[in-house]
């Protein structure tokens, strides 16, 4: 390494130690994990049965209303992917037709085939009267559009920074769930869930959100029309937090050579890590009882009362879990060598684990 490296890794606390270890795992992987067998019920499954939900249920009324719950919501990924074939034909020059189009897609080319799939079901789509709005403050019109297959102009102003600007957004603010009334995006869906069950005695409900620093204002304007007492959210108080992911936890990438793997400009590539380095994230918080879920593993309103039951009765289960141990714990400190406590003990955590 040069002098300049040891400088950019130094910017991002990251110690050569460190880089060392994530170069030795990618260049020799640790051996993958033997399978015995597929988890069953009672062999890795623990089934709730219809006579202890009432009980799971009050220990979640009870916690929620103690205010012990809290919710962490990575929501630092952007939008690129879910774009990225689109992205491959929203450059062509010349732009062409929906006959090259498909001339394109019977020839293999996916992005072409993602874009006529695009205009096909763009009346479906959550963002659909948003981008017919962007399209014709540039005096186009969307249903036209879509006839001749101008297509260049419609993922310009899909993706590029002077329209939509989904090629760039975050994932968790984009328009995510069509409703009759409009479109949801990700972060507003995770708040209308989360109040179904997080809410406290006092009407407040707690959400943290990892996000990138570059995306904390839009995140912050989201949050205020959220609040908007003409938003369809649930009325109850929303407390909420942002992070940002410690860059000290980026990884390095290698070649086929098992070199590191450089930009354009020389630098070392560094990429945010999985989701695995928000554990410190999670660790700041303080929480008592916290939910993780990703910012787009959330369905429609309409879906979500089997959602809702199941996180409910799941917080119930680590509430009782939770007892357990501590009744464990009591019995073998006021015992420690009693035979018979570490026997219950060894039975006891042998069910739960």
């Amino acid at each position: 390494m040069s002098d300049a490296d040891r400088a950019q890794l130094q910017r991002r606390a990251i110690s050569e130690t460190r880089l060392l270890r994530q170069l030795e795992l990618l260049r020799r992987p640790p051996t993958p994990t033997a399978l015995l067998r597929h988890c069953a019920p009672g062999d890795g499954i623990q089934v709730i049965g219809p006579d202890e939900e009432p009980e799971l249920l009050d220990l979640w009324r009870q916690a929620a209303a103690a205010g012990r719950l809290l919710k962490l919501v990575p929501a630092s990924g952007a939008a690129t992917r879910m774009f990225g074939l689109l992205r491959q034909r929203a450059s062509d020059v010349p732009p062409g037709s929906r006959e090259r189009l498909q001339r394109l897609a019977t020839h293999g080319d996916e992005g072409a085939g993602a874009v006529l799939r695009l205009m096909d079901e763009l009346p479906r789509l959550p963002f659909a009267e948003q981008l017919a709005e962007a399209l014709a403050a540039r005096g186009q019109e969307a249903a036209e559009v879509r006839r001749t297959g101008a297509y260049v102009p419609l993922l310009d102003c899909l993706l590029g920074d002077t329209g939509l600007g989904y090629g760039a957004a975050p994932k968790a603010l984009i328009a995510f769930h069509r409703y009759a009334g409009g479109s949801r995006s990700a972060f507003a869906e995770q708040l209308a869930e989360s109040a179904r069950y997080l809410t406290d005695a006092a009407g407040r409900c707690r959400l943290h959100f990892t996000i990138s620093a570059v995306d904390r204002p839009a995140f912050a304007d989201a949050l205020a029309a959220a609040r908007q007492p003409s938003s369809a959210l649930p009325g109850v108080e929303y407390e909420v937090g942002f992070s940002t992911q410690d860059p000290a936890t980026d990884t390095v990438a290698i070649d086929s050579s098992d070199r590191l793997a450089r930009d354009k400009d020389g630098r070392i590539l560094l990429r945010p890590a999985g989701h695995g380095a928000l554990l410190g994230n999670l660790e700041a918080l303080g929480g008592d009882l916290v939910m993780v879920q990703n910012i787009d593993n959330v369905v429609p309103e309409a879906r979500q009362d089997e959602v809702v039951r199941w996180k409910r009765l799941l917080i119930g289960q680590t509430v009782r879990l939770e007892s357990e141990l501590a009744a464990l714990r009591r019995r073998l400190e006021a015992a420690p060598q009693d035979p018979a406590s570490g026997a219950q003990a060894a039975t006891a955590l042998a069910r739960l684990l």
